[in-house]
């Protein structure tokens, strides 16, 4: 049985700053993965993205021992030599026929638990439940590591190994199925980078093309706000060069900054947005 998760609000801690060493919430990792809920249901366990796609091609991972009609929360990784997360990794796991990568779900709730919904209990009561349902030593499976308050001490931490971010959660939260919710936070380790270009478009759906100030591709930003679409437009159509079914180049690359979250290891940017645009 599929049950759609709670998600993240975002948040700044230089913002926020009841956040930074606050005990009434707990401060974890965020991995760098996929979002997964495991579905140990009528006798067969399923494992499935956030919006509810079966991910049968990690069906191999569906070996873990728990009680009958049993929901988890959790996030799919490929951990590297070190333990970090791999996005690549998974990625190249997720399109392939073959599995090349190790892979690790790290589990941070439980949803049901023995036929009971237990969404209406606190995080941390949640916690104890899910704490005698992961085994300690299988590295399939682990569970998600957490401390009380210390959010500014973790996010330094994090910045320094290049991990993605933190989550932050009130330690009494209730789980609220399929809801954005302000009781859990996201504080994303984001990088930015001067001087990218965009110099192209596609033409069907939306995406601008991005290259590096040496000409390198950089990859393709497939979400912008209104007002820079707006700016971005008029300048393709002022220095449109060529076009093909597919694509349109521009005469003279637009300059911009970008916020994202890494490289991948060909030298793209993984999620870029746009943070300032020179018309």
């Amino acid at each position: 049985m599929f049950v759609s998760p709670m998600l993240l609000q975002k948040a700044d801690l230089e913002k926020d700053t009841y956040l930074q060493n606050n005990e009434a919430f707990t401060t974890e990792l965020k991995a760098d993965g996929i979002r997964l809920i495991y579905s140990h249901w009528n006798g067969q366990t399923k494992l499935y993205s956030r919006h509810g796609n079966e991910l049968t091609q990690f069906k191999h991972l569906g070996n873990l021992d728990l009680p009958s009609n049993t929901i988890l929360d959790g996030e799919l990784i490929s951990p590297d030599s070190q333990g970090r997360p791999d996005f690549d990794n998974l990625m190249q796991n997720f399109h392939s026929s073959k599995i090349q990568y190790p892979l690790q779900i790290i589990f941070f709730d439980v949803i049901y638990y023995n036929g009971k919904n237990v969404t209406h209990l606190s995080l941390l009561e949640r916690k104890k439940i899910l704490n005698d349902l992961i085994p300690e030593k299988d590295q399939n499976f682990v569970q998600s590591q957490w401390i009380l308050g210390n959010a500014a001490s973790y996010f330094k931490a994090i910045k320094q190994y290049d991990l993605e971010g933190i989550v932050i959660k009130r330690a009494d939260s209730k789980y609220t199925i399929s809801r954005r919710s302000q009781d859990w936070k996201k504080i994303i380790n984001y990088k930015y980078l001067s001087n990218v270009c965009i110099y192209g478009l596609r033409r069907k759906e939306f995406g601008a093309l991005l290259s590096f100030e040496n000409g390198q591709s950089a990859g393709m930003i497939e979400f912008m706000n209104k007002e820079d679409r707006i700016k971005l437009y008029s300048h393709a159509r002022k220095y449109k060069k060529k076009e093909t079914d597919d694509l349109i180049f521009f005469d003279k690359p637009l300059s911009c900054e970008v916020r994202f979250r890494n490289f991948t290891k060909k030298g793209k940017i993984i999620i870029p947005t746009v943070n300032s645009l020179t018309s």
